[in-house]
């Protein structure tokens, strides 16, 4: 985890495999449109993609562990 980036659904789990399937798929349709997907993250107050929100998932990073 060199980048301590995680992915969760909305409550805080684990996605569902479904979840995983439409986040690749959202994806891939916003990066042919432009980015449009990506881009709009700029607009969004949680800074959310297109494929977060419809699939209900979000990248956080995780707290850096003192060794």
């Amino acid at each position: 985890q060199t980048w301590r980036l995680k992915l969760i659904d909305d409550r805080g789990n684990k996605p569902t495999l479904a979840q995983l399937i439409l986040r690749v798929v959202t994806g891939t349709l916003s990066l042919f449109c432009f980015g449009l997907g990506f881009l709009y993250s700029l607009i969004d107050q949680q800074n959310r993609t297109l494929h977060d929100i419809a699939s209900g998932t979000r990248v956080v990073v995780t707290p850096k562990l003192n060794k």
